[in-house]
């Protein structure tokens, strides 16, 4: 009956502006109904009409594969399908889940524990996945399983529990009410009132460490001007030792004990399902508390505590802490170690493939995404087998050159800070190999090792070349594209990049749209982060010291460098040039990382020096213009 009555054809609602939405119009009202009085205790609560209408069909959908060409449905295909049908779109996604033969989507739902339970059921030992760009599985997966609860949610769920305990204040009545549904759940009153006390202090205790924090940089915390501009970590432990974290040792000193940590998650899930029963309005209590409890529980190997410091300045912050207009801070618990969880969502499976150009060495990818252990049968899972495959290139090989620059090795300590040693030896090389590479015809992308030496690059280009000159920078997705879309359109232009950027992975430079991809130094993070020193060590303790930086480093350094590169060849009949730019990529060179380039790779670069990389560029684009013209005639 509710559905019947939000409809807008229905008696009790007609309407002349139905709802609409993705272009699809519906058969409701654009306001949102309420049930009727004998349905609902007296009360008239508002509903969702698309809900409704699942329910009122049985959980099904009338939505079928045929909306989709080939019986393949997209969201662009179901959404205005169910639309018109005024049934629940993610309902009917659910359901025709249920009926797929293949599933196409993000590989976090694999993973990711927040999203894990859409695809739930359909992941067995009947199940066989296919995961593309699987180079970035290591790298995904560690984030996806690290936990992050910014300060503005810690206070809400206080508030939550709060609101709760203020409910139960009001009266006898109120209070032995709240007691009786919090006891339904075997919580007590005063656990609740415990856990606001806790994060009542856990929140004074994070705003005193931040200030802290700031003091000791040399910044003033009350000052807004005096605040750096770019994120921040703030350690809880030294990342080198396997040792409790400051806010544990800090809880442990005031009396909260892990009986207490232990109960967040419990107190937080009952008070929540109090709340909402109330209808008011959506708690995050048990979220935090679930989070909260797996910061005790968790080894402080695999996983790094620490405060995470966003950079994102608002228009006012609270009354005395001015830092708090300038920073976003969230208490962090950061996966150092994803090889297990990669190896038993494996372990679950019928089988699978893992394919990606740039996967090499293997030997590594086996070890840090736990398949040695898989095929080993290591602790409860049966041994698997895992099989290697490779494949060359198939694009005619004189449709590209391929060189590795023999130039200093672009590192920060011979290149110093580009805002202030501009006129260093190290940077006049790069210069001439910047302004080298920038004039080959059509589009030429440049990808540095990070943003602000992109910054550097793309001034420098800007005078040096005759083309337009385009600097990306992290941005959100709109601007990226944006920049794309001029990238593309028009006569040749340059692109200065950051090898981590979105730019050099995922994008399909097809056709015409990028003849030239020059890759300067080796991608490193920085090494110097709080973060990737814990990665390291707990690399360390997996792998062995000797291969803690290879595996942690250098290895996922130059997948980037080799992802940028894949960039320009995208078909048969496309022509390009591939560049490495620096002495580290040389054979033989000191802290060479040749040895990590495919096989392909290692046998088609030709190393050169700056010298003789313009001549080179020249006979390239020369034969392939002479052919291209004969090709036209």
């Amino acid at each position: 009956r509710p559905r019947a009555l939000a409809r807008a054809d229905s008696e009790h609602n007609l309407s002349e502006n139905p709802l609409r939405t993705d272009g699809a119009q519906s058969p409701y009202v654009p306001v949102q109904p309420s049930a009727p009085d004998d349905l609902s205790d007296g009360e008239s609560p508002l509903f969702c009409p698309f809900e409704a209408d699942w329910y009122g069909r049985n959980k099904g959908s009338p939505v079928g594969f045929d909306v989709g060409r080939h019986n393949v449905a997209t969201s662009d295909d179901f959404l205005p399908a169910a639309v018109e049908y005024g049934t629940c779109p993610h309902r009917v996604q659910q359901v025709m889940l249920d009926h797929a033969e293949v599933v196409i989507g993000n590989y976090n739902h694999l993973f990711d524990p927040n999203t894990r339970g859409l695809t739930e059921h359909l992941l067995d030992e009947q199940t066989f996945v296919v995961v593309d760009e699987a180079h970035r599985l290591e790298e995904r997966v560690r984030d996806l399983l690290s936990d992050r609860v910014g300060r503005h949610t810690l206070a809400r769920a206080r508030n939550d529990l709060r609101s709760l305990l203020t409910t139960a204040k009001q009266s006898e009545t109120n209070r032995q009410q709240v007691r009786d549904e919090l006891q339904s759940y075997e919580v007590s009153l005063t656990a609740v009132e415990e856990a606001v006390d806790f994060l009542g202090d856990v929140l004074e205790w994070l705003d005193d460490r931040v200030a802290e924090y700031l003091a000791n940089e040399g910044y003033n915390p009350r000052d807004t001007r005096d605040l750096p501009e770019y994120d921040q970590e703030i350690p809880l432990r030294d990342p080198e030792t396997d040792e409790p974290d400051d806010l544990t040792r800090w809880a442990e000193q005031h009396g909260y004990t892990g009986g207490l940590w232990r109960s967040l998650a419990d107190i937080g899930t009952a008070a929540e399902a109090v709340i909402e029963d109330d209808g008011d309005r959506s708690a995050v209590c048990g979220a935090v508390g679930i989070t909260l409890q797996r910061w005790w529980e968790r080894d402080h190997a695999t996983y790094f505590r620490e405060i995470e410091l966003e950079h994102a300045p608002k228009e006012s912050g609270r009354a005395g802490a001015a830092w708090a207009q300038t920073y976003t801070p969230a208490l962090v618990t950061y996966n150092c170690m994803p090889a297990r969880a990669l190896r038993e969502t494996f372990a679950g499976l019928g089988g699978g493939v893992l394919m990606s150009a740039t996967l090499e060495p293997l030997d590594v990818f086996r070890e840090v995404t736990g398949l040695d252990r898989l095929e080993a049968g290591a602790g409860d899972a049966e041994a698997r087998p895992v099989v290697e495959r490779r494949y060359d290139l198939r694009f005619p090989a004189e449709n590209r050159a391929s060189f590795l620059v023999d130039a200093t090795p672009f590192t920060a300590r011979n290149r110093g800070d580009p805002t202030r040693d501009n006129d260093n030896q190290t940077r006049e090389e790069y210069r001439y190999v910047l302004r080298t590479l920038a004039r080959s015809p059509g589009n030429v992308l440049v990808c540095m090792p990070n943003y602000r030496e992109a910054a550097w690059a793309g001034d420098y280009l800007a005078d040096a070349v005759e083309k337009d000159v385009l600097v990306d920078e992290s941005s959100s997705n709109e601007a990226t594209d944006d920049l794309k879309a001029e990238f593309f359109r028009g006569d040749g232009k340059v692109m200065v990049t950051s090898t981590r950027g979105t730019l050099t992975e995922g994008v399909d430079y097809d056709g015409e749209k990028l003849s030239t991809c020059a890759v300067v130094g080796v991608p490193l993070v920085n090494v110097g982060s709080p973060r990737v020193r814990a990665v390291r060590r707990a690399y360390a303790d997996a792998f062995g010291e000797d291969n803690a930086f290879e595996y942690a480093l250098t290895v996922p350094a130059v997948r980037r460098a080799r992802q940028a590169i894949g960039r320009v060849i995208r078909g048969p009949e496309e022509v390009g040039v591939r560049a490495l730019v620096g002495q580290r990529y040389v054979e033989g060179a000191r802290h060479s990382v040749h040895e990590y380039l495919g096989p392909g790779e290692q046998a088609e670069f030709t190393r050169m020096t700056p010298d003789f990389l313009g001549p080179q560029l020249d006979r390239f684009w020369s034969d392939h213009v002479v052919a291209d013209r004969a090709t036209d005639d």
